[in-house]
């Protein structure tokens, strides 16, 4: 795993080197300050968790929709929830995400695009609040996703960007009090494609590798990444297996970020 490090004073990211794969993983500690992190938990926690514009699952919720709810048998036009979803989440908090924007192109040293399909604004950030003494995110990569998406957005967003090597931004706004650590695999999507629709719950939550590990897969590691309160990360999402461990202790982990990609035309477009 390759991984590096910065602290805030001099976080300038070659993004470069991670579309190279030079990168695997690289974290920007306090990457807002402690005002600016309190008055995002504020809004988000103002929130209903119930919302119409929340996905609820299990082991938490994610705000906005993320798009991967735009999947094989849902519509890819505005009367997706997700993109009512996206412009209730702009509207709420545009100071806020335009904030964030600005520091992450200063951390990479590039201008960042919004996408959009027409009329369809696709959000540019997604928040993901994981209760406490849950199971946190299953293992996957985001190109274990792809078959799963609406062939038409598919077909779009790969005619625009390089999409089976995006990357994973994710800012912690609020750490667990125990575990909730990212954890990432030796191994990558080109190495081995699975449709996790087709794994059960508990080998898709098995940090110890269960779904590669039947398919005869040997020497599987991973690398444990804790969440740090105002810590960037920055990660090969698309290609590279990983999972998110159980939540310990009584407070929820709550993060926010999206994802990064080439795009052909050579601009680099973000979206979540």
């Amino acid at each position: 795993m390759n991984y590096s490090d910065s602290d805030i004073s001099n976080y300038y990211i070659k993004i470069q080197r991670f579309f190279d794969k030079e990168i695997d993983i690289s974290s920007i500690q306090s990457f807002l300050s402690e005002d600016e992190i309190s008055l995002f938990l504020a809004k988000l926690k103002s929130h209903p968790q119930d919302s119409t514009y929340n996905v609820r699952m299990d082991d938490g919720y994610f705000y906005p929709f993320p798009y991967s709810t735009i999947h094989d048998k849902a519509s890819f036009d505005n009367s997706h929830p997700y993109f009512t979803s996206s412009e209730d989440f702009e509207n709420k908090h545009k100071r806020l995400i335009d904030l964030l924007q600005n520091k992450l192109e200063e951390a990479l040293g590039v201008e960042l695009f919004p996408i959009h399909y027409g009329n369809l604004e696709f959000s540019r950030f997604n928040c993901r609040i994981l209760h406490a003494k849950k199971n946190g995110i299953d293992i996957h990569c985001e190109n274990a996703f792809i078959p799963q998406l609406n062939p038409a957005m598919t077909e779009w967003m790969e005619s625009i960007m390089d999409l089976k090597n995006a990357l994973s931004f994710l800012l912690v706004l609020q750490a667990p009090n125990e575990h909730g650590e990212l954890i990432l695999f030796n191994k990558e999507w080109d190495d081995l494609p699975i449709l996790i629709g087709h794994e059960s719950y508990e080998d898709r939550h098995d940090i110890d590798g269960a779904m590669f590990k039947k398919r005869g897969v040997e020497n599987i590691t991973h690398q444990s990444f804790p969440p740090q309160n105002g810590e960037a990360i920055f990660f090969r999402a698309a290609q590279i297996w990983h999972g998110i461990n159980k939540i310990g202790g009584a407070q929820p982990r709550i993060t926010i970020g999206c994802f990064i990609a080439k795009g052909k035309d050579g601009k680099i477009y973000f979206w979540a």
